[in-house]
């Protein structure tokens, strides 16, 4: 089994992009975020306060959307990061991941840098929805394996990346975050001191269950579609918008 890294976090503050990548681990190929799914700067704070109080180590955290540089409060946002990193976790990586597509993002990018040069920035440069290698996300491993007792046991995401934080709370990986709010588990630990590899690793059975990295899937060509299963084609025909996950 797969161990969750309790020393890395990735931070979903929008899973709104300005991009529809085919096939993207957030699910914005199928439905780009609204405020549900966006976090709002007191949640933010919450999760500071509780990084502090819990005394977690974090040794790395990534904030990702969506297009991070989007959200309405992204500047408010990076200074209570900074500001946590510099009086409590000085030796903390914090990172921004942004696909610098737009005139606007490349702005935001370039005021992180000019005010905030100990921030890292991982820009990927993104043209267009076309990314070739992605995973097979919404391809369901359990219309595969055809199985209800299957195990599941996560998969290097949780290991080799990191842990995740989005609206609805901390998730064993920030794919099955974005996997929770189309099958609508609602499964987010609301409390950090409640956030270890045991509860971690029980979503792997209704997360990884239901997505095409567990086993590496990917299409032959050049990613040129959305490809759906028979599990996430029910799922998307039930989905109701309105049904929302419970916040952080």
């Amino acid at each position: 089994m797969y161990i969750p890294n309790m020393k890395k976090l990735e931070i979903d503050i929008t899973h709104n992009c300005t991009l529809q990548c085919f096939n993207c681990d957030r699910g914005l190929s199928l439905l780009q975020g609204n405020k549900n799914t966006t976090m709002e700067l007191a949640q933010i704070k919450r999760f500071v306060d509780q990084s502090i109080s819990c005394g977690q180590p974090w040794e790395q955290i990534r904030i990702m959307g969506g297009e991070p540089t989007i959200h309405h409060e992204f500047n408010e946002i990076i200074h209570i990061m900074y500001e946590y990193k510099r009086e409590y976790n000085p030796s903390l990586r914090l990172i921004v991941s942004s696909n610098g597509y737009t005139a606007y993002t490349k702005r935001k990018l370039l005021w992180l840098e000019e005010n905030y040069p100990d921030i890292i920035i991982e820009n990927t440069n993104k043209v267009d929805n076309y990314q070739q290698g992605f995973n097979l996300i919404h391809y369901a491993v359990c219309d595969i394996h055809n199985n209800p007792n299957y195990e599941y046991k996560g998969c290097w995401t949780t290991e080799a990346c990191a842990i995740s934080l989005n609206a609805s709370g901390f998730y064993c990986c920030a794919v099955g975050g974005a996997i929770d709010k189309f099958f609508k588990y609602n499964i987010g630990i609301k409390d950090l001191a409640e956030v270890n590899v045991e509860n971690l690793s029980k979503m792997f059975n209704p997360l990884c269950s239901k997505c095409g990295r567990y086993q590496q899937l990917q299409v032959d060509n050049n990613n040129i579609e959305v490809v759906v299963s028979a599990t996430w084609k029910k799922c998307l025909e039930n989905f109701d918008e309105s049904d929302c996950l419970d916040r952080y």
